[in-house]
């Protein structure tokens, strides 16, 4: 187990999480520096799993987990693990001569080729608390203290990375997008959000809600907007773009369609879409702890914690770049250098966290 190659593997986990992308590929690259088959992240309760994150090579077994194609998960209830903990193998919470006898080890687990577990606790919020399990494979033995030792070194930075990705959720939960309204939209296309304040049929809006669920205000927008939102919510999951038109002369909104499967939404709060409102040309200024935030927590030089907090609001570079004073060059070139401290690649990656650090300051 190389720490350097663990740590890079963990950074891409990170990265997807802040980002919203899917983490499929970053967990299976977590997995083998650590040297495990598989890594799941699950968020439960006592009651129910509610929402699974895997690596490709847990795909099928996971599917005959929740299907229920198994004998009962002993680990459920016997393993305990707690903020105050590292990480856990499977000799802290059973003897050998139990596991030897255990039918979802012996009969479930090995059947997969996997037997050997090393599970932490990352994030909890309530009843409800979010894991890491590492699964490795019966032939290559147990976790030893040394190994978990070594997975224990990344676990801080693991559970910031789950804070702030709850942190993001909160963000769009609470709408707190700057320049527009960000709704959650869960497995039946309802809206999400406890609390909500909806536009109400016959409200100067874009976008209205029926029994939660969103549809175009204007009546010859429906069937486009409608479309959407499917196309949305199902495989392949494309991302859609419409302009939509208010009634009664209103103004007009962007709205943003984007599947959350596999990505943190979907892990941290019981999302299918995440659905984004912008009204045309509506440019905010940052609060203002957020160019104090990125520069302390991610080291962004001011003039580029700036930049990347006027884009990150919704500014075009082209306003931002003159309401700073300089040129749209020069400000490209801070969000490059931005975006390579963040870890990120796209403006809808800065906007994220731009949201996130206003909820958390």
């Amino acid at each position: 187990m190389q720490q350097a190659q663990l740590h890079r593997a963990a950074g891409g986990v990170r990265a997807a999480l802040l980002a919203g992308e899917a983490l499929a590929l970053p967990l299976q690259w977590l997995a083998e520096a650590a040297g495990a088959e598989a890594v799941l992240l699950v968020r439960d309760t006592s009651e129910r799993v509610q929402e699974i994150s895997c690596s490709p090579s847990a795909m099928e077994a996971t599917l005959d987990y929740l299907a229920g194609r198994r004998p009962p998960d002993s680990r459920a209830h016997r393993v305990q693990l707690s903020l105050q903990n590292g990480f856990l193998g499977d000799y802290d919470s059973f003897r050998p001569e139990e596991i030897a006898r255990d039918a979802y080890y012996q009969e479930f687990l090995r059947g997969y080729g996997v037997g050997w577990h090393a599970a932490a606790l990352l994030a909890q919020e309530g009843s409800c608390q979010t894991t890491l399990s590492f699964k490795r494979r019966f032939k290559d033995g147990h976790f030893d203290r040394d190994e978990l030792d070594g997975l224990n070194a990344i676990l801080p930075h693991l559970r910031e990375t789950a804070s702030f990705a709850h942190a993001l959720g909160l963000a769009e939960i609470a709408g707190a997008a700057r320049g527009g309204t960000t709704y959650l939209l869960d497995g039946l296309l309802r809206c999400a959000m406890p609390g909500a304040v909806e536009p109400v049929p016959g409200s100067n809006a874009a976008v209205i809600f029926r029994d939660g669920v969103p549809e175009a205000a204007e009546a010859s927008e429906r069937a486009h907007f409608h479309g959407a939102l499917l196309r949305a919510s199902q495989p392949p999951f494309a991302i859609q773009t419409l302009l939509l038109t208010a009634p009664q002369g209103g103004e007009r909104s962007i709205v943003r369609l984007a599947s959350s499967a596999g990505s943190a939404l979907s892990l941290f709060h019981a999302t299918r879409v995440v659905m984004i409102v912008t009204p045309v040309e509506a440019e905010r200024e940052p609060g203002d702890m957020i160019v104090p935030a990125l520069i302390d927590d991610f080291k962004l030089t001011p003039a580029e914690a700036r930049a990347a907090a006027l884009v990150g609001s919704g500014w075009l570079p082209a306003h931002a770049a003159r309401r700073l004073g300089i040129s749209e060059g020069t400000l490209r070139n801070q969000l490059k250098a931005a975006y390579a401290k963040l870890g990120v690649t796209r403006q809808a990656h800065l906007t994220r966290i731009v949201n996130a650090l206003d909820m958390q300051h």
